[in-house]
């Protein structure tokens, strides 16, 4: 009941969408409130700095959640590590967790946790240091990236998945490429967008493009390249929609992809402040939760895809707190 209630929703959205760009156009710069939120609860990492920038800050990320409405707040790390990313389960019971220590202008990534979604019971997943990771529809596995760092910075990257009790790790692409794990929608395809066209990361293309590939590490399905660079997908839970971001417009623009169709609409294009990158769909697949701002400055939003209504969400009301949205839950 609930997959085809989603269904219908993403229907009427795309028409909603059609009729939203000729009657409101794409350029959101300024938030509008939107009246009503999404069910559920967010997911997002937040860290002090003292220095000018942020990104020159060495404070550890702690991982809250909170209400969509931006009450509840409530810590789920202590700062004895720092959590680079983290995910709702599907089933809104768990949260799994990348973990590291922070280091100038860069993390170390050390390894995966899952735990219970008040932050009770962690547990260790794998010491496999992950950079993303991603549940699958059923929530009893976790795919994720596998770093593999070379002299001079240079880093390449696989898909491993393990179970979600932390048995059965395995490799899921036969070889390291420049691979970035964005999802894993319903099917037996991975989501993810690659900045290099050969394996062994010798080769580039011109432009990023995004793919599906099945747990055999074959990609099926892709977009972009070609000229344009494409990058940061997003799937719906039923797959059939993809937020995606790319350059094809002549700026930064987020775009919703009809998979089945191979269509795609301009949903957002903001002048001012870049869309960073989409983090996740609300349960009841009518908004979105993203990133934005520029250079180390970023905003929380939510937008309202049958709109165009945006809702800034700003749980620390201060200047030396950087906060990044993660996960929308349906807990």
């Amino acid at each position: 009941m609930l997959n085809r209630t989603l269904t219908s929703n993403f229907a009427r959205l795309i028409f909603l969408l059609i009729l939203g760009v000729s009657c409101h156009g794409t350029n959101t710069t300024e938030p509008v409130a939107i009246s009503n939120v999404g069910p559920g609860s967010i997911l997002f990492l937040a860290y002090h700095h003292q220095a000018k920038h942020p990104s020159q800050s060495v404070s550890k990320k702690r991982l809250y959640s909170m209400n969509v409405d931006g009450t509840n707040i409530r810590p789920l790390t202590d700062t004895s590590i720092t959590v680079t990313f983290a995910s709702y389960s599907p089933d809104g019971k768990r949260i799994v967790l990348a973990m590291g220590h922070p280091s100038y202008r860069y993390e170390v990534v050390e390894s995966l946790k899952v735990m219970d979604c008040d932050g009770g019971h962690p547990r260790l997943l794998t010491n496999t240091p992950a950079r993303f990771a991603v549940w699958s529809p059923d929530s009893r596995q976790i795919a994720f990236n596998v770093e593999q760092s070379f002299p001079g910075g240079y880093s390449i990257f696989g898909f491993n998945a393990i179970g979600a009790d932390g048995t059965g790790e395995r490799r899921l692409t036969k070889d390291y490429g420049v691979y970035h794990l964005s999802g894993w929608p319903k099917g037996s395809c991975l989501l993810g967008y690659v900045t290099k066209d050969t394996l062994d990361g010798t080769k580039t293309v011109d432009g990023n493009y995004i793919f599906l590939m099945d747990t055999l590490g074959k990609i099926q399905q892709r977009w972009g390249g070609g000229g344009e660079s494409s990058w940061a997908p997003l799937a719906s839970e039923d797959g059939r929609y993809i937020v995606y971001i790319s350059t094809k417009s002549g700026t930064r623009s987020a775009y919703l992809l009809d998979v089945d169709r191979n269509r795609d609409s301009l949903i957002l294009q903001d002048q001012r402040e870049v869309f960073k990158e989409p983090r996740a769909f609300s349960p009841d697949g009518l908004q979105l939760l993203y990133n934005a701002g520029y250079s180390d400055y970023n905003k929380m939003r939510i937008l309202d895809l049958r709109t165009g209504a945006v809702k800034d969400i700003a749980p620390f009301k201060d200047d030396t707190t950087t906060c990044l949205a993660v996960s929308w839950g349906r807990n």
